[in-house]
C-alpha cells in the first residue's frame, strides 16, 4: 500500500472516493473526495486530490466546491485535458450539471468554467452530464442529446448542433426532459465519435456532423467504448440492474451478451484494457471473459485482490497512453498494469 497511516489522515479521513482519473501519463492521477456526513442533506465539503506517483506520494489537496442541500452530490465526473493545441497537459477538470471547475497542476489554479449554454430558440440551458476524455481533447455529454468539446481554457463549444432537441422538450413535457440525453461518448479519434443515450440512441461524429446510427433497441443506453479491436461496445440498462452488452459500428450491431444481474444499477463507466473489456457502476466492477461479464474477483487472468475488491471497485479510468488503469471505491484506489494490481489506500485497513 502506497499511503501510510499520516498520509491518508492528512488527505482521506472523514471522506469517501467519488471518482478516479489519470493525469497527463500515468504517474499522475486525481481523486474526487466527497465529505462524510451523517444527513445526507447536510451541506458537504468536495476536495480535489492530486497524487504523483514515485519512490514517495507527492499529494496537493484542494476544496473544489461546498455542495448545498438541493443536491449534495453535485460532482459528475472529472477527467485530465489538453490544450487547444492537443498538447497533454497536467489539468483537471470536475463538473455538476452546468457548471466546471478546473485544476492546473502546475500553477495549482482552481478556476470556475460555464459548461451549460442556452439552447437556440429557448429560455432553458444545456445539462452535463460527464465529462469524457478522447485523445487529448474534453467533451461534456448531456440533455437534450448536447455534446460539448473544450476548446480551451474556460471555452466551451457545441458540436452538437446538427442534433435536433426534441419538441416536446422544449414544450417542458416531463418524460422529455428526463430522458432526452446523452449519457456517454468515446472514439477512436476525434473525427471518429460515438455518443449514446436514451431511446436507444446512438450517433456517430466525423469530424463535421453527427448521424444517428440503426440501433436494434429503443432502451437506455450508459456507456459507449471504442475499443482497440476495432469494435464499438454499448451498455443497455434493462430493469435497473440488467445489462446488455451490443458490439458492432455504426448501423450494424449484435447482442453479445444476454441480460447479466449486476448488483448496484446501471453502467456508469466502461473501458478496453489489457485486451479485456472492463465496466464498472459504482459499486461493483466486472470483466468481459469468454463472452460473458464477470466480476473483476473472480476473472480468470490476473483476478482482483480481495483487499482491493473490497475497497476500490466502483470507478475506473485509463490512462492516456494506456498502459495503467485505476480504479476506486468508497473506501480506496488501487492501480493496475495489466499484470500487477497496487493498491494505493484502503480506508478499511486504518
Amino acid at each position: 500500500m502506497i499511503f501510510d497511516q499520516m498520509l491518508w489522515e492528512k488527505y482521506i479521513k472523514g471522506f469517501y472516493v467519488h471518482d478516479c482519473a489519470f493525469g497527463a501519463d500515468r504517474n499522475s492521477c486525481g481523486l474526487l473526495l466527497v465529505e462524510k456526513t451523517e444527513d445526507e442533506f447536510d451541506p458537504v465539503e468536495v476536495r480535489f486530490l492530486h497524487i504523483e506517483l514515485g519512490e514517495e506520494p507527492r499529494v496537493v489537496a484542494r476544496q473544489f466546491m461546498q455542495s448545498g442541500d438541493e443536491e449534495p452530490r453535485v460532482v459528475r465526473q472529472f477527467m485530465q485535458s489538453g490544450d487547444l493545441a492537443g498538447t497533454l497537459q497536467d489539468e483537471f477538470v470536475c463538473t455538476d450539471m452546468q457548471r466546471a471547475i478546473s485544476y492546473k497542476v502546475a500553477a495549482g489554479e482552481v478556476a470556475d468554467e460555464q459548461i451549460g449554454l442556452a439552447l437556440p430558440g429557448t429560455d432553458l440551458l444545456a445539462v452535463s452530464r460527464k465529462l469524457i476524455r478522447v485523445g487529448n481533447r474534453l467533451y461534456a455529454v448531456g440533455s437534450p442529446f448536447r455534446v460539448y468539446q473544450r476548446t480551451h481554457f474556460q471555452k466551451w463549444e457545441d458540436l452538437s448542433k446538427n442534433i435536433p432537441i426534441p419538441e416536446d422538450f422544449i414544450a417542458r413535457n416531463w418524460r422529455a426532459m428526463i430522458s432526452s440525453a446523452f449519457h456517454d461518448l468515446d472514439g477512436f479519434s476525434e473525427t471518429d465519435m460515438y455518443a449514446v443515450g436514451d431511446g436507444g440512441g446512438v450517433y456517430h461524429f466525423d469530424g463535421n456532423e453527427w448521424e444517428r446510427c440503426v440501433f436494434p433497441t429503443d432502451g437506455s443506453l450508459q456507456t459507449v467504448c471504442c475499443a482497440s479491436d476495432g469494435y464499438v461496445y454499448v451498455t443497455e440498462t434493462v430493469q435497473w440492474a440488467n445489462v446488455r452488452i451490443w458490439k458492432g459500428c455504426k448501423d450494424i450491431w449484435e447482442l453479445l451478451t444476454e441480460d447479466i444481474g449486476l448488483s448496484g444499477g446501471p453502467v456508469i463507466d466502461s473501458a478496453w484494457f489489457d485486451g479485456r473489456l472492463w465496466y464498472a457502476n459504482g459499486l461493483t466492477l466486472n470483466v468481459l471473459e469468454e463472452g460473458r461479464m464477470v466480476d473483476a474477483f473472480h476473472a480468470k487472468r490476473h483476478p482482483l485482490p480481495l483487499d482491493i475488491e473490497l475497497a476500490c471497485r466502483g470507478r475506473m479510468d485509463v490512462s492516456p497512453d494506456g498502459s495503467a488503469m485505476i480504479i476506486s471505491g468508497r473506501d480506496g484506489t488501487a492501480l493496475y498494469d495489466g499484470e500487477k494490481w497496487l493498491l494505493l489506500f484502503s480506508s478499511l485497513e486504518f
